[in-house]
């Protein structure tokens, strides 16, 4: 009688336990010690240690280096990310030139176990695994953090770890459980909860293009669907929107996006160079000018965008843009901004409230509404404005005289509560769709402003032209009117005109 023949077997991923982990990262620490130090930050209820690596040149000041938190194991037994975890840091600690520059432009900070009894354990039956409290440390949070603070010091470890460092990037490493197999690899897509993307969607595109140049294709959620993406139920059609099953629930990287901005994202792997490969390119970012900023480092900084007016952080340094990106977050429902409509292809004006009573007496009753310009609102705006002595009313009578601009819509106010000052400044970016502009005025509350990256504007093309006025502490009042006018270095023509039908050249 033929038997049949044993199906192979599953096996964990190879790696070291969690006390051969700590000996082997601490042994690293002591070989770098101006570059690495091992922490533990709590706990597990068997006495574990919650292991946090922290990776920067300590020859350099902390003063402009970004933040990039990496944590993983959430649910202890996907064991290929601590894997990959390791192999990066080894290569973050050691002598590359890229691996130098990373150090003394950020602090990288990994958590590489954070469920460590699990992983200790390297097999958990499925049915535990879904029921009991190895996905605490991922799903089991609320906007304020865990959701059963005595009874997961895991998750209170990694709250912690981003309560004290509010990083500018906070990546989530999941991936599989066992050395024969792989998966679907993805970044910035969550399975567990459609609220779980990050709000830059062009960062996980060039963390996918560094792990397919090496041959591992990454899904990319409704692209690889062929499907629109909907965070809402769309009721007898769901078949036919990407992510319109998932839930919303609050897992640990949007904690960190609720409290302080970061850019929180997930990622899927089945690799360990995957993960080494994809981690690298989002280091890079870190070094790097993005879009829309004027300054190399994560592009965390702009909290709110209207039209062609943003809110974004202030300071020349990132402590100084991360304390200002932090408190405007948290105090965004006080806040509103808007422009003026129409708004003019050589000037614009820009309105900002700080705090709910301003805008108040300054615009009372004007709410979301389509612009009606046979009901302009901006002239008797200003005309209150006129009335405090703050704001040079001449200069603003001067910008309507040469403004197309007459109304003048703001969101719906929906805060409630006292209103705080803001103390750690702010930032109002004007965003100009021309290459290249000169100002003939550039007036903040109907004062002439001086160029100052601290206190007064400068102007960076990335793309088109930004403006940002640099409001300082101390500085920023209840409400602020920026009005420019200038002039475009591109001579653009507007309409068809008779001309146009000719053919030739």
């Amino acid at each position: 009688m033929n038997r049949a023949p044993e199906r192979p077997k599953l096996s964990p991923t190879p790696g070291p336990t969690i006390a051969e982990m700590e000996a082997g990262l601490k042994q690293w620490a002591a070989a770098r010690p101006e570059t690495m130090q091992v922490e533990i930050v709590g706990r597990s209820p068997g006495g574990l240690p919650l292991l946090l690596c922290r990776i920067s040149d300590a020859t350099v000041t902390d003063e402009d280096k970004q933040v990039a938190l990496f944590t993983t194991t959430h649910s202890g037994v996907e064991r290929v990310t601590t894997a990959g975890l390791l192999q990066l840091i080894k290569w973050l600690i050691s002598d590359d030139a890229e691996a130098q520059e990373i150090r003394r432009r950020q602090i990288v900070l990994v958590m590489p176990a954070c469920e460590p009894e699990s992983y200790d354990r390297k097999l958990i039956d499925v049915a535990e695994f879904f029921a009991g409290r190895s996905r605490w440390v991922y799903e089991g949070w609320t906007w304020d953090g865990p959701q059963d603070p005595p009874n997961q010091p895991e998750a209170m470890a990694v709250k912690q770890v981003v309560d004290q460092y509010r990083p500018e990037v906070h990546q989530d490493v999941h991936g599989i459980w066992f050395e024969q197999a792989t998966m679907t690899e993805s970044t910035g897509i969550s399975w567990a909860s459609n609220l779980y993307r990050g709000y830059w969607r062009a960062i996980p595109d060039l963390m996918n293009q560094a792990a397919e140049e090496a041959g591992y294709l990454t899904t990319r959620g409704e692209e690889s669907a062929g499907q629109i993406l909907s965070t809402v139920p769309v009721p007898g059609v769901e078949r036919w929107f990407y992510g319109s099953a998932s839930t919303p629930k609050v897992v640990c990287g949007l904690y960190s996006y609720y409290q302080y901005h970061s850019i929180a994202q997930t990622m899927e792997v089945g690799w360990e160079e995957s993960v080494v490969l994809r981690l690298r390119r989002l280091l890079q970012i870190g070094n790097q000018v993005w879009r829309g900023e004027p300054y190399p480092g994560y592009p965390a900084n702009q909290v709110s965008c209207r039209s062609s007016v943003a809110i974004a952080a202030w300071g020349k340094t990132a402590a100084q843009r991360r304390a200002s990106r932090v408190e405007l977050w948290r105090k965004l429902p006080q806040l509103s901004h808007t422009c003026g409509w129409p708004e003019a292809r050589d000037g614009i004006v820009a309105l900002v409230s700080t705090t709910p009573e301003s805008r108040n007496q300054y615009a009372p009753g004007q709410a979301t509404t389509a612009p009606n310009l046979n009901e302009p609102n901006l002239e008797p705006m200003f005309a209150r404005l006129k009335q405090n002595p703050r704001f040079d009313g001449d200069a603003l009578d001067e910008f309507l005289s040469m403004s197309v601009s007459r109304q003048v819509s703001w969101p719906q106010v929906e805060y409630e509560g006292p209103a705080e000052p803001i103390q750690n400044g702010l930032a109002i970016r004007l965003r100009l769709p021309h290459p290249d502009v000169s100002f003939k005025r550039l007036k903040l509350d109907g004062h002439t402003m001086e160029p100052s990256d601290l206190d007064g504007y400068f102007v960076y093309h990335n793309p088109g032209s930004i403006v940002q006025i640099n409001i300082p502490p101390g500085k920023v009042e209840d409400f602020h009117v920026v009005t420019a006018v200038f002039d475009s270095t591109a001579k653009r023509i507007s309409g068809f005109h008779p001309q146009d039908w000719s053919l030739e050249e």
